[in-house]
């Protein structure tokens, strides 16, 4: 039998799975889909690490080459970009390291180089 810490330990568990599958599958709708269904603060913590490697989700969308989904995390989830791994690398080091697509256009991102950034994008979100 499960206490009731167990049950929200199990809750987070599968919210964080439904963000790691829209990030997996770079699609995003699903992430804004992801981000409309949490409702609170804590089920919205996009800063938490994964595997062995203590990825976080922003590193996995890089891994993943997906521009848009990067930006979303960023922009509208309040992604870490200075969040290390086990190597301590960023996602910014793992974007110039490792042959992922859209390297080039992801690196400027997360280097914050405006000329690879919308105009019209949403500024972060300030949690208090």
């Amino acid at each position: 039998m499960r206490s009731g810490g167990g049950e929200k330990e199990d809750t987070m568990g599968n919210r964080r799975k439904s963000l790691l599958k829209a990030i997996f599958q770079r699609s995003l709708e699903e992430l804004k889909e992801w981000e409309k269904n949490e409702a609170s603060t804590e089920a919205k913590d996009v800063n938490f690490t994964v595997g062995v490697q203590k990825y976080t989700p922003l590193m996995l969308a890089v891994a993943r080459g997906n521009l848009d989904v990067i930006k979303y995390l960023v922009e509208n989830l309040n992604a870490r970009k200075d969040a290390k791994d086990t190597k301590e690398q960023t996602a910014q080091d793992l974007a110039k390291t490792h042959n992922v697509p859209n390297a080039d256009e992801i690196v400027k991102f997360l280097s914050g180089d405006k000329s690879s950034q919308p105009s019209d994008t949403k500024k972060p979100r300030t949690t208090e």
